[in-house]
């Protein structure tokens, strides 16, 4: 993070002149946190282009050296523990750079979603929507990464 220092100085006029009519403060303040991404969420898919994925998202991983990568998996966790594994057997990344979040989900399909969460960023935001909140799901078209191309499933409140 940067610091920068601001410096706030106020004149008075119309006082006692033997009272201080220049003040200031001065105060230090950093950057924002660098911003969590989305890099990819998927659904039902092949286990070879899960893995096709799964290796890109550790090659932005390995770009970005002290990022972490989140995996958020909406259903059946064993999904989301079989994408860290391979992570970390096939492609040897720290296993301590991968974070599971198990989310709650009545859907029937698993719903895995990918963050890159850089150095002194925070963690995705993890709460789900509130209870009894009707959903309308959208299927988008997301533009190919490297001439891959994969189907998402956004849920957005009514």
């Amino acid at each position: 993070m940067r610091w920068q220092g601001v410096t706030a100085t106020v004149e008075t006029t119309g006082l006692d002149p033997e009272c201080p009519y220049v003040a200031s403060s001065s105060q230090a303040i950093c950057d924002p946190p660098p911003p969590v991404r989305l890099f990819l969420e998927y659904a039902s898919i092949s286990s070879t282009k899960e893995k096709s994925l799964l290796d890109k998202f550790v090659n932005q991983l390995r770009n970005e050296p002290g990022a972490q990568g989140y995996i958020l998996v909406y259903g059946r966790s064993h999904r989301a523990e079989g994408a860290k594994n391979y992570l970390i057997g096939h492609d040897g990344l720290d296993a301590g750079r991968i974070v599971i979040v198990e989310k709650t989900s009545r859907a029937r399909k698993v719903r895995i979603k990918l963050y890159i969460v850089p150095t002194g960023a925070l963690p995705p935001e993890t709460h789900s929507a509130p209870p009894n909140k009707r959903l309308q799901r959208t299927g988008i078209s997301v533009p190919p990464i490297d001439n891959l191309s994969h189907d998402v499933v956004v849920a957005r409140p009514l």
